[in-house]
């Protein structure tokens, strides 16, 4: 499909740009603060591991 001279967001309202960046940054937050409990998760079963095996 070839664009003439326009973006392929250039017939869309503002209101769906605006629902659209809205939901971008809603994902890449969840993702993003998911991550950040999934490290600290491992982090943490890490350092019990770890803590067990000098317990023994």
């Amino acid at each position: 499909m070839a664009m003439t001279g326009s973006t392929p967001y250039s017939s869309m309202s503002n209101h769906i740009k605006e629902r659209v960046t809205m939901i971008k940054v809603t994902v890449e937050n969840f993702y993003s603060n998911f991550m950040a409990e999934e490290h600290l998760a491992r982090g943490g079963l890490f350092r019990r591991n770890m803590q067990g095996m000098y317990m023994q």
